[in-house]
Parts: C-alpha cells; sequence; structure tokens
C-alpha cells in the first residue's frame, strides 16, 4: 500500500490518498520504488540502532545514504519547489562586498571560549571528498562569530583542515584543535587591527553606518 498526500484550493478536498501497489504501478511505473525502498530501509535501520527519538535526533555522527531519482518530466509527474538549504562562497578578495555590520568582535580571543563549527561544515562540505581521517578533523573544527549581520546572518572566522584524507596532529585532540584555531583566529585579527590602523583618514571618518 501507498499514501498520496496533496493539497486542493478547495478545503473539502485536502487530505491522504491510499492507493494500492498495483495503482503505484500504473501512475509511476519504477519511477520512485527503488529510492523510495532503500532510502526508507537506511532511515529505519539508522533509527533503529539507537535506543529513543531524541538520541537519534542528537547523534552527531549520524550518516544516511540518500538513493536520488530521477525524473525526465518533473512539471508532469510531480508536484515540486526549489528550496537552497545553504550557499558557499569562497573569496579571495573582499573589495567590494558591502554589508550591514555594525561592529566586529575581534578581540583575542581563547581556545576555552571558541564554538564549534561542524553543524554547519557538514552542511555545505562535500564530504564525499573527505577520508575517514578528514571528517574526524572536520569534527573538530572550532571558530568564533565576528558580527551579527542584519538580516539574520552570522559572519564567522574558524581553522578548517587542509588535509582531506589525513588529520593533522593538531586536530588530535579537542584540546590541541581550540589552542590551534585561537592561535589562528588572533593572528588574522592581529594582521587585521594593524591593517584598519593604517587606513587613510578620509576613511577614518566616515559614517559608522557605511561598512
Amino acid at each position: 500500500m501507498g499514501y498520496c498526500n496533496f493539497s486542493s484550493p478547495d478545503p473539502t478536498m485536502e487530505g491522504n490518498i491510499i492507493y494500492t501497489d498495483e495503482e503505484l504501478d500504473l501512475l509511476y511505473g519504477d519511477t520512485f520504488h527503488f529510492a523510495d525502498e532503500e532510502n526508507t530501509k537506511n532511515l529505519l535501520d539508522t533509527f533503529y540502532m539507537h535506543n529513543n527519538v531524541e538520541e537519534f535526533l542528537r547523534d552527531e555522527d549520524v550518516h544516511i545514504p540518500i538513493f536520488p531519482t530521477v525524473v525526465d518530466n518533473p512539471s508532469e509527474t510531480i508536484k515540486y519547489a526549489y528550496d537552497i538549504d545553504g550557499i558557499v562562497i569562497q573569496l579571495k578578495d573582499i573589495t567590494a562586498i558591502k554589508a550591514s555590520i555594525h561592529y566586529l568582535m575581534v578581540g583575542k580571543v581563547v581556545g576555552t571560549n571558541l564554538q564549534t563549527h561542524w553543524h554547519s561544515l557538514k552542511k555545505h562540505l562535500p564530504l564525499n571528498e573527505f577520508g575517514l581521517a578528514g571528517i574526524s578533523a572536520l569534527k573538530k573544527t572550532f571558530g568564533h562569530t565576528l558580527a551579527f549581520v542584519d538580516g539574520g546572518y552570522l559572519l564567522n572566522i574558524c581553522s578548517v583542515t587542509a588535509e582531506k584524507k589525513h588529520r593533522h596532529p593538531v586536530f588530535g585532540t579537542e584540546v590541541a584543535a581550540r589552542a590551534n584555531a585561537a592561535q589562528v583566529i588572533n593572528s588574522v585579527f592581529d594582521v587585521f587591527t594593524s591593517k584598519l590602523k593604517m587606513l587613510p583618514p578620509k576613511d577614518m571618518q566616515r559614517s559608522s553606518k557605511t561598512t
């Protein structure tokens, strides 16, 4: 048996339709069956490895492989909408970047006060390019929030491993990773503040609303 959830402009038409396997075959053939079965099995297998829902949701190491489905004519077969989960932009120069940042937190940091950035990185980095050692190093990525940007964004800085297949010794323990991150971030701050002090007088007199 299969379920199909649908929405309609008419409130009386909203609800769930139950299809038999034969009806699903007629509607979609094998378009979704393989991926549905495999994805459901992988999700359930991982879920039942935990004692309860909370333990499952809090497990940072959960990895569930998902098989995609290729649909030739999606507009005719399924109802869908595009969604952007996150965007990664790698910048070499930020000369022309403008944003509403009211203040920057660039004071000296210590390792014990840094935050883990693994939760954000794992969503946006191509994890399939990392080996087990590289993933282990990523889990020990620590950083600092530089600013709260207007619009609900955060400007962060963190120390990320450059090795995708190997783990550098500084990522061997959390203590070492935190100390290394603090050293790297403070070095960046030193260069930034020294350049800030060398700004021309006309730039120093600009309105604080212009960033």
